[in-house]
């Protein structure tokens, strides 16, 4: 039997849905109608799950009918159909005659299967029925609603075409026959033919193109029309999509970046390997119901490559397996290829499948499902399996025509249980976010399949391909251990950068290079991406970038007058694009994308060597160099030895710094000349810098879920990071202190280096104390040191830098005025003093935001001091009291002694701050300045 499909119009899915409802009813009570019943009511219909109760009655014996509806995409589950049981058990309870019907399109799976043959199928106590889809066609053409299929078919001239799969179409306008057919010779049906109802063949190119807009995959094939009975003469509506399936190509070379490793070249992945084999004999034995295998991992992590060694190993152990490049896709006849080109590709599987040494033909995608399940029941006889793995499999969560057929050929190989398996291959990079691609589709493969999760080559892998690297060279040569480290650090793991840049230190090599010199140019995989586009042209350029936009592309597109057809073979020559089948492709979806946006779609991860300090010292000299000099000459003024040169030159390349080239080095910015500023000048850059850098960006994230982590944590955590270096613990302590000196340098983050723990910089509260050492202030009694004048402009410096995030600005301020200042403001409560920060309190955030309030504020923070109290108290028991009066008063209250000059200044300090708090007497109230004493008088004038 064919299949039977509803399709009805709606401005979105949920309309759509609810239109289908309608038409799902309608259909369902002609059928009831047609088979005896009167159809009374219909009293609950969920039309969004196309769910549609209807009760009735017979015509014959009175009988009462209650009818459950599920049309899905694939097969009802138990759960459903034990919901509508339990629903038809609470009517039969108050009739016991009455008659359940579960209408289930496709039908119920083995389950749902099961318990109706265990509880319902022979049960005499009460009556219930399950009609699948068979059932449903059978009884729409026993009741008349459209002609039978032989009717269909005996139109099809048979000498020209082999008869294919078939399907009904209910639409709003009526029941439409869609037959798929195959002219003699093909493998795959490549065109349909449509009727009506009444079994007249529809040649109205509105009606056609009306069921096109309804049912996409109607446009992946020709479509028929004639006027005669026979079709001898096709006119073509359409021109049919040039579907080419391709094997998955392997390099033919270990350091072939440009294609997946083959499985002679295949480096590491043992943990992999052994699960898939795992998985495999599970399959074998039926310890497992999942009949799918799907490869995660982020781009150029060798999801392709593990799909070309898991079926080497398939093929090894006497299964069979094959790997499709899903590139090549473009419409759902995608599915029928690949299906027939995987048969073909095995023909008679050495001897299993009893067959004539002829091509497979596929009748259509019933067909060939049913092909594959009876091919792997004769496989399981004999304990062999059939793999087929999609990969590259994110380019058809673009196509729904073939995504959707994707997912009912997987469920029905699952349902069946028999040996054949389903591979893909996806990135998870590119289709791990659920507002982007069907996630329901991706999520029920996912949750379907064995997962083979792919992680960024450890140590040992990255080794293993080093030690490949060096012998490749002629004569055999060892690695130095800094072009090593420079190698595993560039590489961050990712198998397909480590092949690139080893390919890129081959040909240096061969042309002549030292290691020491290819160590020094090597900065990033950007650099790598810039040298394969350096020799183009500017027409191939151009070229390349427009192939990018829209790649993969079919050769009908590269060959229209838009592309040169000799500037895309020099691409081809030059390895930037690839041949797959009919189509071009860029090589790597990495560089491709660095291409369209001129960035890297990666973050950056490396680790630095030298320290701040060391870094600006190097800059410094570049800078009073007029930004340029030889590397000689920096060598020779900077005291470095050639290790350290190396050192120094990568860091300042990798933080964008300065341009090495031609032996000469060249700064990348304009700085001020003095050592202060050029501080200040380079934080912004770096910080912008180091920001992107994916261990610090970790780090960061680490400091803020934990609030402060010590040296150590950070340790482990780069050793996590970092699985593809090799260094003792130590040497890790080490790299962590130089990053977090650069990460507590740019202000992301403050690092103690004498409690070796770092924290979080306190958003809005805090600023760097840069350069500014303050000494420990005196504890017990004090007396203010600083006029209020001087505090009032410094606490509105204090928060405009931290609010701004910027450095403190200190010009006007001589230090010990300045560091004066800062004290008392800790004492005042305005401040904390930390480490390496100054952070701000709300007192601070008030004085300085409530202008007019301030001598209210500065009043209360004031009293802190013991000092300011007593002051405060003597004014208002002797409002009159003169200035030696006041200082012999002064002396007597205090709880220590001071000396008479240390009196007289510190009142002059504390009737300042008395007067901006407004707490004295007019008489001590005039201006702001020091008071000036007339000493014949001795009193406050």
């Amino acid at each position: 039997m064919g299949k039977i499909k509803i399709f009805s119009e709606g401005d979105s899915l949920g309309a759509q849905a609810n239109a289908r409802g309608h038409l799902f009813e309608n259909l369902m009570t002609d059928v009831l109608g047609h088979s005896g019943y009167i159809i009374e009511k219909k009293p609950n219909v969920n039309y969004a799950g196309m769910e549609i109760d209807i009760e009735g009655k017979s015509l014959i014996n009175d009988v009462k009918l209650y009818a459950e509806c599920k049309c899905y995409d694939k097969e009802i589950d138990s759960t459903k159909f034990q919901a509508f049981f339990g629903k038809y058990m609470s009517m039969w309870v108050n009739d016991s005659h009455c008659q359940g019907l579960f209408i289930a399109i496709p039908g119920i799976n083995s389950h749902a299967r099961g318990f109706y043959n265990t509880y319902c199928k022979d049960n005499s106590q009460f009556n219930v029925r399950v009609l699948d889809e068979n059932d449903v066609l059978k009884t729409i053409i026993d009741a008349k609603l459209t002609v039978s299929h032989d009717i269909i078919a005996d139109f099809i001239d048979k000498s020209i075409f082999d008869i294919g799969d078939w399907s009904i179409m209910y639409t709003n306008i009526g029941l439409f026959w869609v037959q798929y057919i195959l002219r003699k010779g093909e493998g795959t049906p490549s065109s349909i033919i449509i009727f009506d109802s009444k079994g007249n063949l529809i040649n109205d190119l509105k009606t056609i193109e009306y069921l096109k807009n309804l049912n996409s995959e109607l446009s992946n094939f020709q479509i028929i029309q004639t006027s005669g009975k026979k079709p001898g003469s096709i006119p073509i509506i359409q021109e049919l999509h040039d579907e080419q399936i391709v094997k998955v190509r392997g390099s033919s070379s270990c350091f072939e970046y440009q294609f997946p490793a083959s499985p002679d070249f295949l480096v590491g992945r043992k943990k992999e390997k052994i699960e898939i084999l795992s998985f495999i004999n599970q399959v074998i034995n039926n310890e497992v119901t999942s009949r799918g295998l799907l490869f995660e991992g982020n781009s150029g992590w060798g999801k392709s490559s593990l799909a070309l060694t898991t079926v080497d190993m398939l093929e090894g152990m006497g299964h069979f397996g094959i790997t499709i490049d899903s590139r090549t896709a473009s419409s759902s006849q995608f599915v029928l290829k690949a299906i027939e080109y995987s048969l073909n590709s095995f023909k008679d599987f050495n001897g299993i499948i009893d067959r004539p040494n002829e091509p497979y033909v596929i009748s259509g995608f019933d067909g060939g499902v049913s092909e594959l399940i009876k091919i792997g029941s004769k496989l399981e006889k004999h304990g062999k399996l059939l793999v087929i793995i999609f990969d590259q499999f994110e380019n058809i969560f673009y196509i729904p025509d073939i995504l959707n057929r994707i997912r009912d050929l997987f469920v029905q190989i699952t349902d069946a249980q028999s040996n054949v398996i389903l591979g893909f291959s996806w990135k998870t990079d590119l289709i791990g976010s659920t507002n982007e691609f069907p996630y329901e589709i991706r999520d029920f493969i996912r949750n379907s399949s064995k997962q083979i999760i792919l992680r960024p080559f450890n140590d040992q892998d990255t080794t293993e391909l080093l030690n490949r690297l060096e012998s490749e060279f002629k004569p055999k040569r060892k690695l130095t251990k800094d072009l090593i480290f420079f190698l595993s650090d560039f590489s961050q793991g990712f198998p397909w950068r480590l092949k690139k840049l080893c390919s890129h230190v081959k040909s240096q090599i061969e042309s002549g290079l030292t290691q020491e010199e290819i160590a020094t140019r090597l900065l990033n995989i950007e650099d790598l991406f810039h040298d394969d586009i350096e020799g183009l042209s500017q027409k191939e350029l151009d070229t390349l970038h427009r192939i990018a936009k829209v790649a993969p592309i079919s050769y009908q597109e590269l060959s229209s007058e838009d592309f040169d057809p000799d500037i895309v073979q020099n691409l081809v020559n030059s390895r930037l694009l690839i041949k797959i089948g009919p189509k071009f492709d860029i090589y790597m979806d990495n560089f491709r994308d660095y291409l369209n946006t001129g960035h890297l779609p990666f973050q950056e991860n490396y680790l630095l060597r030298m320290s701040p300090g060391s870094v600006i010292k190097m800059i410094q000299i570049l800078n009073e160099n007029a930004g340029k000099i030889s590397v000689s000459e920096f060598m020779k003024r900077a005291n470095l030895k050639q290790y350290s040169y190396y050192n120094v030159a990568r860091d300042i390349r990798l933080l964008g710094l300065v341009q090495i080239e031609n032996n000469e080095i060249t700064l990348n910015v304009k700085l001020p000349d003095d050592a202060i500023n050029l501080n200040i000048e380079l934080k912004p850059l770096i910080k912008e810098k180091i920001k992107t850098n994916r261990l610090v960006t970790q780090i960061l994230d680490q400091i803020s879920q934990k609030a402060q982590l010590s040296l150590r944590e950070v340790s482990n955590l780069l050793i996590k990071l970092c699985p593809y270096i090799v260094a003792s613990s130590t040497t890790w302590d080490k790299y962590s202190t130089i990053l977090l000196t650069w990460i507590d340098f740019a202000d992301l983050a403050i690092y103690t280096k004498n409690d070796k723990i770092v924290r979080p910089l306190l958003a809005d509260r805090e600023i760097k104390r840069q350069n500014i050492i303050i000494p420990r202030r005196r504890t017990g009694f004090r007396t203010p040191t600083i006029q209020i004048s001087v505090i009032e402009k410094l606490a509105i410096r204090i928060f405009e830098a931290v609010k701004t995030n910027t450095p403190l600005n200190t010009e006007g301020f001589k230090k010990s005025t300045r560091n004066k200042a800062i004290n008392m403001m800790e004492d005042l409560g305005f401040i904390q003093k930390k480490a390496s920060t100054i952070e701000i309190k709300q007192p601070l955030i008030d004085f300085v935001t409530n202008e007019n309030e301030r001598s209210k504020i500065f009043s209360e923070c004031a009293n802190n001091f013991e000092s300011y109290r007593i002051v405060v108290n003597l004014f208002r028991e002797k409002p009159d009291i003169t200035f030696k009066e006041l200082c012999l008063e002064f002396e007597l209250k205090v709880p220590i002694k001071l000396s008479k000059p240390t009196i007289k200044w510190s009142l002059k300090i504390l009737l300042n701050w008395a007067r901006y708090a407004k707490v004295t007497s007019n008489n001590y109230s005039r201006g702001f300045k020091l008071l000036n004493i007339d000493k014949k008088q001795q009193k406050i004038i």
